[in-house]
């Protein structure tokens, strides 16, 4: 960087410590942004990278463990288990009719019960308390 703006032309004027701090921050800021989103192109966390991917902060922390769970993949339902080779099958073990994954749960037929009764309008909770019913019920399996 200090290579790129020795050889830029300079101003005429002086500028204060406080400004090019300000000006190199920003640069910099930038510069970094763009690397973590080449870094992240096709990758599923990629969504961290984007202003609105995040899980809101004001969930609990119950809640906000699962929907960054579901969110990265990393949410030990059937399919996660199977990629890190602690399950044979992806497939659903409560329906047995795709693989369990995170939009899986969105559909299951075996847990619609809960979801019908979840009156939350707020989604992440909705998911939340999808995500730990189909866990408890995957827990109780022989």
């Amino acid at each position: 960087m200090a290579k790129r703006g020795a050889q830029m032309d300079q101003p005429e004027q002086p500028i204060s410590m406080h400004a090019f701090k300000r000006i190199t921050d920003a640069c910099l800021r930038t510069e970094v942004k763009c690397r973590q989103k080449a870094k992240a192109d096709g990758k599923r966390w990629q969504v961290l990278v984007e202003p609105g991917g995040r899980v809101p902060p004001n969930l609990t922390r119950r809640d906000g463990v699962a929907c960054f769970r579901l969110l990265m993949g990393h949410d030990y339902l059937q399919a996660h288990l199977c990629r890190i080779g602690l399950a044979v099958d992806p497939t659903c073990t409560l329906c047995g009719r795709e693989d369990m994954s995170s939009e899986h749960l969105d559909v299951c037929p075996s847990i619609e019960d809960i979801r019908s009764l979840i009156l939350s309008d707020n989604i992440y909770r909705k998911k939340a308390l999808v995500y730990w019913e189909a866990r408890r019920r995957m827990a109780e399996l022989p």
